[in-house]
């Protein structure tokens, strides 16, 4: 028995990125309340949400 074997030169995704989606592609909404520390050139920044706007509460 023999097989036919059909190759096609064209790939069916060549449009798209073959790359994993980034954590920031993912990032939900913050909330009230909601807090984030951020390190920024050695620096610890903790920061809260409030009132539409992120604020800064503690640097250390």
């Amino acid at each position: 028995m023999g097989t036919t074997t059909t190759r096609s030169t064209t790939t069916p995704n060549s449009n798209v990125a073959a790359f994993p989606r980034t954590p920031e592609a993912h990032q939900r909404t913050a909330g009230e309340g909601d807090t984030r520390e951020v390190v920024l050139n050695g620096a610890r920044i903790l920061m809260r949400f409030t009132g539409g706007q992120w604020w800064n509460v503690r640097v250390s």
